[in-house]
């Protein structure tokens, strides 16, 4: 799975102040996830890096729905990148933000980015122990909160973990620049997802 195939810049807004209940991390679809958010992208014409965008997406929200908008470089559409910001509902109703940017950066391949935020209601003792059983990260310092990382190629989700009251603030990002053409992408999700995204 290429979990590192994602996006470029931009912080998230504050999380949902609902809160986590469960130590649940997100999971993923068993087929294509809702597939609005590309159908805008390439309606909009940002289609130098729709197939990396997919990748992301399927990465980032997971097997969620989202409500948002994206904005896109008026006129200048295939050479710039877009931008997404979304309300995720996870399947136990609770909420999350997300943000995404993808695009051409000036070497001419994809540039991807997200991040997204969620307030638990667990001690991040108990969610950083989590992260590290079901993700595979390691765990160190970073001011008052912990930043988690992997070793792996395969992996390169970025989490910091910093306490909110009773609760944690929690931030999930990956970036990538990409060295393949964006049809690279469209290989991976039919060999790693088991769909083709279309043209």
């Amino acid at each position: 799975m290429k979990l590192n195939v994602i996006t470029l810049a931009v912080l998230a807004a504050l999380p949902a102040l609902v809160g986590f209940a469960d130590s649940e991390l997100k999971s993923y679809p068993d087929e294509r996830p809702n597939p609005a958010i590309i159908q805008e992208v390439v309606a909009r014409g940002a289609t130098s890096c729709r197939y990396n965008l997919e990748d992301l997406l399927i990465h980032a929200l997971g097997d969620r729905e989202g409500d948002g908008v994206a904005f896109y470089p008026i006129g200048d559409e295939k050479r710039r990148p877009s931008m997404g910001m979304y309300v995720t509902t996870y399947p136990n109703g609770e909420q999350s933000h997300l943000q995404w940017m993808a695009g051409p950066d000036a070497s001419g391949y994809c540039s991807l980015y997200w991040t997204e935020s969620r307030n638990w209601k667990q001690p991040c003792k108990d969610v950083i122990e989590t992260y590290v059983r079901e993700r595979g990260v390691s765990a160190q310092v970073m001011g008052a909160g912990t930043l988690l990382t992997s070793a792996s190629p395969n992996n390169s989700l970025k989490v910091v973990a910093t306490p909110a009251g009773e609760g944690c603030l929690v931030t999930e990002s990956d970036i990538a620049w990409r060295i393949d053409p964006d049809e690279s992408a469209r290989e991976w999700i039919q060999a790693d997802h088991g769909y083709d995204p279309g043209p």
